[in-house]
């Protein structure tokens, strides 16, 4: 794995840049774990595939990596990694390649000019939503006029308590002698 850096452009990610981890046995703690994968694929067509998953925080309760070991292979296929697992700041990256790589770009000019309005032609009119930040944003002012909304509520209605003049009334004593 390569990690580029400002000053020395990149440069390998060694064993110590890659976090820490406490095994314990039944919980295995994780602080900036990084797990790498890659394997030759033939679907959907042939090629490599390169994956990588890096976590802020990683609990895992009763890891099976040492199970795996002991059990067939059929049982040991279908084992979750571990009981429960609680991630914070997951983030996960795949690439696909096809065997022989990948050309980009043309070398030659458009034989075709765009059309009147100066739009290149196959541009898509509304680009795809790909995840729910897109809902985010008006969330997040929604929730802000309304909390603004009920900060001038509670300011105008006149109160039903009066702050700041509290009275205080003197314990009622019983009498010496009580009516029947």
């Amino acid at each position: 794995m390569l990690v580029k850096t400002a000053s020395d452009g990149l440069k390998p990610l060694n064993d110590a840049a890659k976090g820490f981890v406490l095994d314990l046995g039944v919980l295995r703690l994780s602080i900036a774990g990084l797990d790498e994968k890659g394997m030759d694929m033939t679907d959907p067509f042939k090629g490599y595939q390169l994956g990588a998953s890096a976590r802020m925080l990683d609990l895992q309760i009763l890891p099976t990596k040492l199970l795996k070991d002991s059990l067939p292979e059929d049982a040991a296929k279908n084992l979750p990694s571990s009981l429960a697992q609680l991630s914070l700041g997951e983030q996960v990256a795949r690439a696909y390649a096809p065997e022989g790589g990948v050309e980009c770009g043309t070398t030659a000019p458009p034989t075709t000019a765009p059309p009147g309005g100066g739009e290149q032609p196959g541009v898509p009119d509304k680009l795809a939503q790909t995840s729910a930040a897109y809902s985010a944003v008006p969330m997040f002012w929604t929730g802000t006029a309304m909390l603004l909304a009920g900060v001038v509520l509670v300011a105008a209605l006149p109160g039903r308590r009066r702050f700041g003049t509290a009275t205080v009334t003197p314990p009622v004593k019983p009498s010496p002698h009580p009516r029947d």
